[in-house]
């Protein structure tokens, strides 16, 4: 294969950012280890365009970058008693940085005394903010989509400022292990994935048999000579302010003999999302002070409770008011959650909360619950006519086709199993 390298040099021009792309001739390469080849035959035009990224310019300086880059690439393994500072970047939503939790620990049990830091977006992160095993938190806000260069340069600043020696690589994209290379990180371990390897000193192959995220971000520690062995989903949380504002915002009275449930309807994709319509009738399911709801989401999702109200228990509205962190108040206070696959799903695992997860076209045997017994997955088998028409090239179910039934029976199995207030509420 002949491989041609191009390069944006009005981008090179105006960042000290940019990424490198190299395209194959008229073919996508599906065997990234071939870029090592390529790589030592092409330093001459790689070294001379990376040259700006290293603050050097000019043709004197291409032989020292040509060097330079290939001993960033072939640096070996640190020993792990020369490791004083790690940093994990995963700048994934939020179900993803749950999950990511025992690799945390794994992390932490195998560097007990080495400074750990978590790279994310804020909204994600936030979910370690109680976290005693993580150290630091860098926010990246990619709210600005994955061009956002004054975004990326200013964490980057925060990555070299910090002189990490070791970084794990769990999102898998271009992207972050880009910010690692640029941010001067000894090694970088992650995954292979199209031009990665060539920002990684620790390449490693992606498992190919169908399992649980969990276990895919595990086996990059575990192929990395860590040991992860509890893969339970955990977030900490301050319990005694925890306990302070909710009963500020539920009343003291609220759920005292009867369960709470909390429910949740947005996610991010249409096809993802509960309809008011099936909500409304699992709400009402329930018999005359049985339980009391309260009602979570974003304030975009405010439109979608529209119409939607318990005509036999009480409700609290919580749409829109709260943090990251006050859900995951809410989540760990309630009896039951009840929602799409989505972050509050994972938060209320992560809280050993009951859930019933509500899946569509995601596997749950890659993105639900996992090794999580408190937990009941339903799962719609069929699409509406509307998502048929707007998604059909792409998914074949969506939540609209949910019945109501299917979520109450499974809702007051949970409760009958694990919350005894359900029973003297029924008796």
């Amino acid at each position: 294969m002949q491989w041609r390298p191009w390069f944006s040099s009005a981008l090179l021009g105006r960042i000290t950012c940019s990424p490198l792309i190299v395209y194959p001739e008229r073919r996508i390469c599906k065997h990234p280890e071939q870029l090592s080849d390529w790589l030592f035959g092409t330093t001459g035009a790689l070294a001379h365009a990376l040259a700006p990224l290293r603050g050097r310019s000019g043709k004197g300086e291409t032989r020292e970058c040509a060097v330079w880059l290939a001993l960033r690439y072939i640096s070996g393994d640190l020993k792990q008693e020369n490791v004083s500072r790690i940093v994990v970047i995963d700048w994934s939503m939020i179900g993803d940085l749950v999950m990511l939790s025992p690799c945390i620990r794994a992390i932490r049990a195998h560097y007990p005394k080495a400074h750990l830091a978590l790279l994310g977006q804020p909204v994600s992160i936030a979910t370690y903010k109680q976290n005693s095993q993580v150290n630091e938190l860098i926010p990246y806000e990619r709210s600005g989509g994955d061009f956002d260069l004054a975004s990326f340069r200013k964490t980057l600043g925060v990555i070299r400022a910090g002189r990490y020696d070791l970084a794990y690589i769990f999102h898998n994209s271009f992207g972050s292990a880009l910010m690692a290379w640029l941010g001067r990180v000894r090694e970088r371990v992650g995954y292979r994935h199209e031009l990665r390897d060539l920002l990684l000193t620790k390449r490693l192959r992606r498992p190919e048999k169908r399992q649980h995220l969990i276990e895919t971000k595990a086996d990059m520690l575990r192929m990395s000579g860590l040991d992860v062995a509890d893969m339970h989903e955990e977030v900490s949380i301050d319990a005694p302010a925890a306990a302070l504002w909710v009963r500020d915002k539920l009343g003291p009275n609220f759920g005292r003999n009867r369960p709470i449930i909390a429910v949740a309807l947005g996610a991010t994709m249409e096809y993802k999302r509960w309809s008011r319509e099936g909500l409304n009738a699992y709400l009402n399911m329930f018999p005359v002070n049985s339980c009391d709801f309260v009602f979570l989401g974003s304030p975009a999702d405010r439109q979608l409770y529209e119409g939607v109200y318990s005509y036999n228990n009480t409700v609290v509205d919580l749409i829109g008011q709260t943090t990251i962190e006050e859900l995951t108040w809410v989540l760990n206070r309630a009896d039951l959650f009840v929602g799409p696959d989505s972050g509050p799903v994972h938060l209320a695992v992560g809280r050993n909360t009951p859930v019933v997860a509500l899946f569509g076209p995601t596997d749950p045997m890659i993105c639900g619950p996992y090794q999580y017994e408190r937990s009941v997955v339903v799962r719609s088998e069929r699409i509406c006519p509307s998502c048929d028409a707007k998604h059909s090239k792409h998914v074949r179910q969506c939540l609209h086709t949910l019945e109501a039934h299917e979520v109450y029976y499974a809702s007051i199995g949970l409760l009958a199993r694990y919350c005894p207030r359900w029973t003297l509420a029924t008796a």
